[in-house]
Formats: structure tokens, C-alpha cells, sequence
């Protein structure tokens, strides 16, 4: 594996929603290395055909390719969205040292 194996996931959450939680999930299953909540995001979009405001949670987890499908099934099954965001960004670089630790927290079978 090299750093373009991993991945950052960006997905947001409701400003009232418990971003710590729903991180310590993702950790704990090893589907996430890290995960990084930014409150007070502000986010403008379009929802049943009117232009919705909503103030929100940016979550971006940090995690490798081979575990996007089992965090995708995740999200879907713990997010409070109807149509939770799932946005995957490749990592083109990264530090090795930083590279190895996203490995090592996203390794299954430990």
C-alpha cells in the first residue's frame, strides 16, 4: 500500500447531532483511523425541490480504500440523514509515518 491507497471521507451531520459518538463508532470498528468533526459549517442546498439553510457538522474520516464499502454501509445505518453526504477524496501524498498509522487503525482482523 502506498499513500494513494487512502482515502478521506467527508460527510456532515446536524449541528445538534453527537459528532463524538458517531466518530468513536467508526474508530472502534477500525472502519476509520481518525475522524475530524467542524461545527458551524453552513451549508445551502436544494431538498424536495425548494433551497434549504442549514447549519452543520463538516465530519472528514481518514481511512483506506479497502474499507469504503464497509464504512458506506455504516454511515447509511448510523447517520440521521435521509441522504447522508459520502464524498471519497483520494490522498495523492501524504507522510509516510501518518500513511502507516491511517493502515494500521483501518486493519481488520486485529
Amino acid at each position: 500500500m502506498n499513500e494513494k491507497d487512502c482515502v478521506i471521507v467527508y460527510t456532515t451531520l446536524p449541528v445538534e447531532a453527537d459528532s463524538v459518538g458517531f466518530g468513536k463508532k467508526l474508530v472502534d470498528e477500525r472502519l476509520a483511523a481518525c475522524v475530524t468533526s467542524r461545527s458551524g459549517v453552513q451549508s445551502v442546498y436544494r431538498w424536495r425541490n425548494e433551497i434549504e439553510h442549514s447549519e452543520e457538522q463538516q465530519i472528514m474520516i481518514k481511512t483506506t480504500r479497502n474499507r469504503i464499502d464497509q464504512l458506506g454501509k455504516r454511515i447509511m445505518a448510523i447517520h440521521p440523514y435521509e441522504v447522508p453526504e459520502m464524498l471519497v477524496v483520494p490522498v495523492i501524498y501524504g507522510d509516510s509515518t501518518y500513511i502507516d498509522w491511517i493502515r494500521e487503525g483501518t486493519r481488520e482482523g486485529i
